[in-house]
């Protein structure tokens, strides 16, 4: 799901609201926390659809639900926002790489924009991928790993989740400090394989003052690129609801403000 009125970090690009895939479990978050969105904020709901099977399928359908917090909830929730760092990301392309045999990694730098706390982080690799890790790049300090879990054929199965804001203040980064997000894979065949690997790293964070955070510019070259790119995927899903039973609270809810991300 893509915000198109917030900008996302460190990227010039829409903000990736939300994303789930096939590794991807249940997931909830407490209700001290949500991510803002203003009424009448515009969002766009992208699917990808993958049939594993020689047959056409057909009455098939994706029914997303967002769970919402009320305005006067007391204490009020959190302001949070995605975390989305990728190590072969090119705003209005692709993220893939081609992964050769043997050990190797492929990294991406930053400098951070705003100063905030990760409340919680996971990770995406494609097979043979090992971890994905955080580092600070001035100090050299390894901050967080994102392990995968994978089986005796190196494929993997899940990745480790970190809860940095259960037991503690969460992973600090810092205004105008440099961090650099590095993925690991170990190929064991001969060959060369052609886009197949990805690392990113995903999770929740709360910035210390919302206030700070970039606007998001229609003017920049980068912004109007993603927005291309975003149009070339088939655009935003649009369609009708469902009618709402009689006694749904929806009509109550139409100044709540924070989304409960899933």
């Amino acid at each position: 799901m893509v915000n198109y009125d917030r900008r996302q970090l460190p990227y010039h690009a829409m903000e990736r609201l939300w994303g789930a895939g096939t590794e991807i479990g249940d997931v909830t978050v407490p209700a001290t926390i949500g991510v803002p969105l203003a009424q009448g904020t515009k969002l766009g709901l992208y699917i990808a659809w993958h049939n594993g099977t020689p047959q056409d399928l057909d009455q098939v359908y994706l029914r997303a639900t967002l769970q919402w917090l009320p305005k006067n909830l007391n204490p009020a929730p959190r302001d949070v926002l995605p975390l989305y760092l990728d190590v072969n990301l090119k705003v209005g392309g692709g993220n893939e790489f081609d992964l050769p045999p043997g050990r190797s990694s492929r990294s991406f730098e930053f400098a951070h924009e705003v100063s905030d706390r990760i409340l919680g982080l996971s990770g995406h690799l494609h097979d043979y991928g090992r971890e994905v890790r955080l580092e600070d790049v001035e100090s050299g300090k390894v901050l967080t790993r994102v392990r995968a879990k994978s089986g005796p054929d190196g494929k993997v199965r899940a990745m480790e989740r970190h809860r940095f804001g259960v037991s503690g203040e969460g992973l600090r980064l810092s205004t105008g400090r440099r961090y650099r997000v590095v993925a690991e894979y170990d190929n064991p065949t001969a060959d060369t394989l052609i886009k197949g690997a990805m690392g990113s790293l995903s999770g929740i964070f709360a910035p210390d003052n919302l206030a700070d955070w970039p606007a998001a510019d229609p003017a920049d070259s980068l912004v109007q690129r993603d927005l291309k790119f975003l149009s070339r995927r088939g655009g935003a899903m649009r369609r009708t609801a469902p009618p709402a039973p009689a006694d749904s609270s929806h009509a109550e809810h139409r100044d709540h403000q924070h989304a409960a991300a899933p």
